[in-house]
C-alpha cells in the first residue's frame, strides 16, 4: 500500500503541483480514508520526501552502472544525461520551487544529491577524461566540478530563460554541450560531435 500511495502521489504532483494537492485529495483519488493514508505516512512532508527520494536513488544507481560501462568519459556524460532526462525529468522548476519553499527536507535531499553524489560523479569524470586525453590537462577537476554543481539549479535556468524563449530540454542540452566543449581537447570534440548525433537520433 505504501508504494501504491507513493506512485499515486507522484502522478498527482506531476500533473498538478506539490503545493496544490492535499492529503484528502490523494486519499480520495485512491478510494481510501485519510486515516489509512496517515497509517503509512506521518504527514505530507514525509510523503513528498518519499516521492522524490525514489528518482534520486534510481539516478544514483543508473549513474553508477554508466560509469562502469561507458567506453570513455564523454560517452559517460551523454549516458548520464539520458538517465537524468528519464529519471528526474518530471522535477521541473515549479516543482523544485515548491520543495524549496514548502518541503525543506525533500529539497535538502535534492541539494545533498547535487553537492555530494553529482559532484563526485563530475570530479571522477573529469579526471577520467584527462587520463584519456579527451579533456584538457590544465583543467582543475575540483574547481570545474564544483562550479558545474553550483550552476545546476533553479535560479540559473530562470535567469537564462526569463522570457520563456526555450523549452527546458533545449536549455539543458545546450548547457551540457557548453560544459563538454569547455573541457574537451580536439580529440574530445570529435567524440562530442559523434555522440551528439548518435543520441539525437536515438
Amino acid at each position: 500500500m505504501r508504494e501504491q500511495i507513493t506512485q499515486k502521489a507522484a502522478a498527482l504532483f506531476t500533473q498538478y503541483s506539490v503545493r496544490s494537492i492535499t492529503m484528502d485529495e490523494i486519499a480520495g483519488s485512491m478510494g481510501i480514508s485519510k486515516k489509512t493514508l496517515y497509517t503509512w505516512f506521518i504527514d505530507k512532508n514525509e510523503l513528498v520526501e518519499t516521492v522524490y527520494a525514489t528518482p534520486l536513488q534510481q539516478l544514483e544507481a543508473d549513474c553508477t552502472t554508466t560509469i562502469r560501462t561507458a567506453s570513455n568519459a564523454i560517452q559517460e556524460i551523454f549516458l548520464i544525461w539520458q538517465s537524468v532526462k528519464q529519471t528526474i525529468g518530471a522535477m521541473n522548476e515549479t516543482l523544485l520551487h515548491d520543495l524549496q519553499k514548502y518541503h525543506h527536507t525533500a529539497f535538502e535531499r535534492y541539494t545533498n544529491f547535487k553537492k555530494g553524489f553529482l559532484f563526485q560523479v563530475l570530479l571522477s569524470n573529469i579526471k577520467r577524461g584527462q587520463s584519456e586525453q579527451l579533456y584538457r590537462a590544465q583543467i582543475i577537476p575540483e574547481l570545474i566540478a564544483g562550479y558545474q554543481v553550483s550552476i545546476t539549479g533553479i535560479n540559473t535556468r530562470q535567469e537564462i530563460n526569463q522570457q520563456q524563449l526555450w523549452p527546458q530540454a533545449t536549455i539543458n542540452e545546450q548547457l551540457i554541450l557548453h560544459y563538454l566543449h569547455g573541457l574537451a581537447t580536439a580529440k574530445g570534440i570529435r567524440l562530442i560531435e559523434k555522440y551528439t548525433k548518435e543520441y539525437a537520433e536515438a
